[in-house]
């Protein structure tokens, strides 16, 4: 590992541990596959490699969950698959480089159940956490965040947009991912899930920006349903838009 990729190893994962202020404002129905789990980080656990994209170094770092061992039968039991498997992905900030963008994409780990999932939230930085020009990506497991994607490719992204300077932005973002990531990862999306390839939020110098990414395939009817869906999920001062890949290319 490069001194380079060691640095960014490290500097995803955060150093305040476990955090509740997250759930201030997040309910989350009893029994759902989406309780909260005890994390601690130790090496025990492997991460599967893709072909046609980076593996970030972050993902070596193999954390598991701390649980006793004549549980661990039990734990799997308390947390089935989710509905579809999913990619985390990490876009390094290019800065003022001439390295491609996709060459700083990199994928964190695969998520196919709950456990996994929080074992990643609850270590990796949240969102307000990241330095400028970062972006978070948690796409179906077959599917990489680039516009030039067949799935993506005439798609958009539905999204929600928090201005830096106001009050309170940082806790509205990390509030807003988490409840985008529950919405979708547990299911209670499932029925616009077809067209939907996957969830980000990007940081900016101004603003902080967390949406959905919808199929090329999908129609105006879905779109419109998307926006419905993100507003709820968002802040009523926030609006949600839709803006297409075409567009965003010019």
């Amino acid at each position: 590992m490069s001194s380079e990729d060691e640095q960014l190893h490290w500097s995803l994962f955060s150093s305040d541990g476990d955090r509740d202020d997250d759930w201030d404002e997040l309910e989350v129905a009893e029994g759902e596959i989406f309780d909260e789990v005890s994390i601690t980080a130790s090496t025990s656990s492997t991460v599967s490699d893709t072909s046609s994209s980076n593996v970030h170094p972050v993902a070596l770092l193999n954390l598991s969950l701390s649980s006793d061992e004549e549980n661990e039968e039990e734990d799997e039991e308390d947390y089935p698959a989710l509905s579809h498997a999913w990619a985390w992905w990490y876009h390094k900030p290019s800065g003022r480089s001439r390295i491609s963008w996709r060459d700083n994409l990199y994928m964190i780990t695969l998520i196919d159940d709950a456990v996994m999932f929080w074992h990643f939230y609850h270590n990796l930085k949240r969102p307000s956490e990241l330095p400028f020009g970062s972006d978070y990506f948690i796409f179906k497991a077959h599917l990489t965040p680039n516009w030039e994607t067949p799935e993506n490719a005439r798609g958009g992204k539905v999204l929600l947009s928090f201005c830096r300077s106001s009050a309170g932005a940082d806790h509205d973002v990390n509030n807003c991912w988490l409840r985008f990531l529950v919405s979708l990862l547990s299911g209670q999306m499932e029925s616009v899930c077809s067209y939907v390839n996957g969830i980000f939020v990007s940081v900016r110098t101004k603003c902080y920006k967390v949406g959905l990414w919808l199929h090329s395939d999908s129609t105006e009817s879905q779109k419109r349903e998307l926006l419905r869906i993100t507003n709820e999920l968002g802040d009523p001062g926030h609006p949600a838009f839709y803006k297409s890949h075409v567009k965003a290319l010019r």
